[in-house]
């Protein structure tokens, strides 16, 4: 009877020291920020632009940038960095999908072009300020168009650069047909 006693303690210690163990050391927290050459910079507002057709595609472009903007969507802080992608979709919305970096001179849905960057510390104020690093590789994907959710990785200038956002936009209907 001691033996069952004891096996059942020990059972029982085991059961409990293995519930206690945490479930969340694997998991890991997505802010929204992007990342450039080791610097990381918050992501504040998300700015979504529609441009209109081009072709078979739609041109819409993303913002997302490191400051709240005003009403009138000019940044709240002077200097401001931000991701840029100049994308092209076979809507007028951003379709839950991968989009791929594209220097074709015929724009194709689910790319984005050789005018997308990574702009740091550009002074609004001053004209051409800031570093301007424009995308040579990569690509971005839209998690969830609804709720808006935009991962991304590539290479801009010579320096790898990665991100995430998940939060509202501001959407600007741009189309001048419209």
């Amino acid at each position: 009877m001691k033996k069952i006693m004891q096996f059942t303690c020990a059972l029982c210690f085991g059961v409990l020291f293995i519930s206690c163990n945490s479930d969340d050391d694997t998991k890991s927290e997505k802010t929204n920020q992007f990342t450039i050459n080791g610097e990381t910079y918050p992501i504040k507002t998300a700015i979504v632009e529609y441009y209109g057709a081009i072709g078979d595609a739609y041109n819409l472009t993303i913002n997302l940038t490191t400051t709240p903007v005003n009403d009138n969507n000019i940044p709240v802080d002077k200097v401001v960095s931000y991701v840029f992608f100049e994308a092209f979709s076979d809507s007028n919305t951003l379709e839950n999908r991968t989009y791929h970096f594209s220097n074709a001179t015929q724009v194709s849905a689910y790319t984005f072009t050789q005018y997308s960057q990574v702009v740091i510390d550009r002074n609004i104020e001053i004209e051409n300020s800031g570093n301007y690093l424009y995308i040579k590789n990569g690509e971005f994907n839209i998690l969830n168009n609804t709720s808006f959710e935009i991962s991304f990785t590539g290479t801009a200038g010579e320096k790898e650069f990665s991100g995430y956002y998940k939060g509202d936009i501001i959407f600007m209907n741009e189309d001048p047909h419209n």
